[in-house]
């Protein structure tokens, strides 16, 4: 056996007795990832993350080197995607919930309403209030006016 394969074999048994399997997986992530994993990587984290550098951080990736590896794998920029999953949670959560509208800033990271409000305009077209006002409502019999007849059966 040559040396350099003992001192190989001494590192990896020293760093499993000392170090949390997660702790080395985030380690050895950016040099053994492949293309289907880094996928799997984002799409299981994505909901925790505020930003792309918390993302780069996470993966233990400078900023650079996450931004090109997301597009080569996403086929668009990080913050973008980002940004548009974030926009279908918000989107989702008010047509169909009857959460309050700060309710739902909060849990989707936003410090103000005046945020909030922001994003919705320059990402979804209207105000969250706006957008809750369009959705259809649905009576307890399933039809959509509460007459007890269906919109087509009226003549």
């Amino acid at each position: 056996m040559q040396f350099h394969e003992i001192k190989r074999q001494e590192l990896f048994l020293m760093l499993r007795a000392y170090y949390p399997k997660e702790e080395l997986y985030n380690l050895f992530f950016p040099i053994v990832s492949r293309s289907g994993t880094f996928r799997e990587f984002v799409l299981k984290h994505y909901k925790e993350i505020g930003s792309v550098s918390e993302f780069a951080s996470l993966a233990n990736m400078t900023v650079r080197s996450f931004q090109r590896k997301f597009k080569a794998e996403f086929s668009c920029p990080a913050r973008e995607w980002l940004i548009a999953r974030r926009a279908e949670v918000i989107l989702r959560e008010l047509r169909t919930t009857e959460k309050d509208l700060m309710t739902i800033a909060v849990e989707n990271g936003f410090s103000a309403m005046s945020y909030f409000t922001t994003f919705c305009k320059q990402h979804l077209g209207m105000t969250p209030s706006g957008i809750r006002r369009q959705r259809r409502p649905v009576f307890n019999d399933g039809r959509l006016d509460g007459s007890g007849q269906d919109s087509t059966d009226r003549g």
